[in-house]
């Protein structure tokens, strides 16, 4: 049995997909990399410790950052960057890494664009604190 892995990310990053589907899911790819990445111990990471939690992060889920150094700083700068301007409490999402992938690689209709906006968002959020539910919904 596998292990069936989610970027986790706010449901608003996938707001312009049906204008640049490749820039809403990056930006979505690098959020989840970022937020991941905060998980981890500092202990491990002695020189730089945010790019090389990022880049542990981006192993972790099997993400080839490529380029050189710079490239991925600009990589994490774009996911703090996209981190820090989302509210905490916003809604996030999980999309099925296999999935991302596949609308990430492949070209889709608008049709298989509009079934990727219509569920993403009713995947389980288990992100969300129940205090933050209206009373109807706890």
């Amino acid at each position: 049995m596998s292990v069936v892995q989610y970027f986790n990310f706010p449901i608003q990053l996938i707001d312009g997909i049906f204008k640049d589907k490749y820039k809403a899911l990056t930006y979505a790819l690098y959020y989840a990399l970022y937020s991941h990445s905060l998980k981890l111990s500092e202990d491990e990471y002695y020189n730089n410790p945010a790019l090389k939690k990022f880049i542990a992060a981006a192993k972790w889920y099997n993400v080839n950052l490529g380029g050189n150094e710079k490239n991925q700083k600009e990589k994490f700068s774009r996911g703090k960057a996209l981190y820090d301007s989302i509210p905490e409490k916003s809604v996030k999402v999980g999309l099925n890494i296999s999935i991302f992938w596949d609308y990430y690689t492949n070209d889709k209709t608008d049709f298989d664009i509009a079934c990727l906006a219509v569920c993403t968002p009713l995947t389980p959020t288990f992100f969300l604190d129940s205090a933050s539910l209206p009373l109807s919904k706890r």
